[in-house]
């Protein structure tokens, strides 16, 4: 494990995110594993994916509520590992996941990096990743090391990553933060350094002022929120061309992304553009997708080729 990645697990330890304490938060949160785990990878469709009990593992599972959702929304008998390495947040995730009565869901603590170890050589029908690979060194590398802990019967992979070319303008301020606290575990002088230089010019922007709207006001945004969104040791984002040349030459396919359909259909029929959409190349086209949907962060489904 590289230095930034220790840097990133400190960062959680003392931070664990997103640590919902209000019920109506984490019942969104659940409602979201639940989509996650009824989309249907051939259409990316929310509907009852699965009719039979599978294996899935959630890499980097956080404070637990989206794995909640997931194991609500899986058959009877299913078997829900969520994977984390940090003992904060995961004392939390079992706390949640024991208070709302979800009991087929085991934790394991330890490095993604190391999951194949760490599962003792169990291998699982789905892979989520939501918001874990991009606080990673070399995400693609880790990406495809996951791949060998599918069954390859009816493998699908659900990867959660921060859109490059949405995510920049937070991470401008993150590298000018680094810049000024080059300590990477100096998280409170980064915060500080945030709130008496970034915090009220900000006024308007999309990330601070939706965790305003949430939390009621910026002094009521809780520190881990703003350490998370704005001052992150280590997180990396991609375009849609990246993730595209990840998948190439793996035996996944892209099926679609969450939410991002309506907006590729519009441009697809629109009697104006298509002629001159069809003309790009691939990468032209995913670039232009970018442009058009300007979500900050995208889940994207893959699942096995058809043979």
């Amino acid at each position: 494990m590289g230095a930034d990645r220790h840097a990133v697990r400190a960062f959680y330890e003392d931070f664990p995110f997103p640590m919902f304490d209000r019920e109506d938060d984490q019942n969104d949160l659940i409602a979201l594993g639940k989509t996650l785990a009824a989309v249907r990878s051939d259409s990316v469709e929310p509907r009852q994916a699965f009719s039979k009990p599978i294996t899935w593992l959630d890499l980097g599972c956080g404070t637990g509520e989206i794995l909640c959702g997931i194991a609500a929304g899986l058959p009877e008998g299913s078997r829900v590992i969520g994977l984390d390495f940090t003992a904060a947040s995961l004392e939390l995730a079992s706390g949640l996941a024991r208070d709302r009565g979800f009991n087929n869901i085991e934790f394991i603590h330890g490095d993604m990096n190391d999951a194949e170890k760490l599962l003792g050589g169990t291998k699982v029908d789905v892979i989520s990743a939501n918001g874990s690979l991009h606080h990673t060194e070399d995400p693609e590398t880790l990406f495809k090391q996951t791949l060998g802990l599918l069954t390859w019967k009816k493998s699908r992979y659900v990867l959660g990553l921060y859109s490059a070319l949405a995510r920049g303008p937070i991470n401008r301020i993150n590298r000018a933060l680094m810049k000024i606290i080059p300590d990477p575990y100096d998280n409170r002088a980064r915060l500080s350094a945030f709130k008496e230089i970034f915090l009220y010019t900000l006024q308007g922007d999309p990330d601070l002022e939706g965790l305003k709207a949430r939390f009621g006001s910026h002094e009521a945004i809780p520190d881990q929120w703003l350490l998370d969104t704005f001052c992150h040791p280590l997180e990396n984002a991609y375009d849609a061309a990246d993730v595209m040349r990840w998948i190439k030459n793996t035996r996944l396919e892209f099926k679609g992304w969450l939410g991002m359909e309506p907006v590729i259909e519009n441009a697809r029929n629109s009697a104006t553009a298509r002629e001159r959409i069809e003309a790009m190349s691939e990468d032209e086209r995913l670039r232009l997708y970018d442009l058009l949907d300007g979500q900050r962060f995208r889940f994207w489904f893959l699942r096995q080729k058809c043979a």
